[in-house]
């Protein structure tokens, strides 16, 4: 990626049962990939909804990723597959709309070796 400031990130981790070394991975991997690939070093924050079902909005860390975006702290939103953000996919489409209208893109990212598979 390249950029000529440093990216605001969110890194997002999220499991639907307690499982602290699940987020340990997703987090560590993500941003790993993002370090490696950005040219200048990215300014990351984690945001880790560990036990909490990405049907629900009812996830804490979700919530204040969504305040930090409305606030403008955040260029883009990396995640270990999109199911991790929603579900459903009129779920999916409605958070991509809030993005949208913020110019806030999504890096969906894959795990071992991670590699970052698209942006939307």
């Amino acid at each position: 990626m390249s950029v000529q400031n440093n990216l605001r990130v969110a890194v997002y981790c999220q499991t639907s049962c307690h499982c602290p070394d699940l987020i340990t991975v997703q987090r560590f991997t993500i941003s790993e990939a993002l370090r490696e690939r950005c040219d200048l070093p990215p300014i990351i924050r984690v945001y880790a909804d560990d036990g909490r079902c990405p049907d629900t909005q009812v996830r804490e860390q979700f919530q204040t990723m969504l305040l930090d975006i409305g606030a403008g702290l955040i260029d883009c939103i990396a995640v270990m597959g999109r199911q991790r953000l929603a579900h459903r996919d009129v779920d999916y489409l409605e958070l991509k709309r809030f993005l949208d209208r913020r110019g806030v893109a999504v890096i969906l990212c894959e795990q071992a070796p991670a590699q970052f598979v698209r942006v939307t």
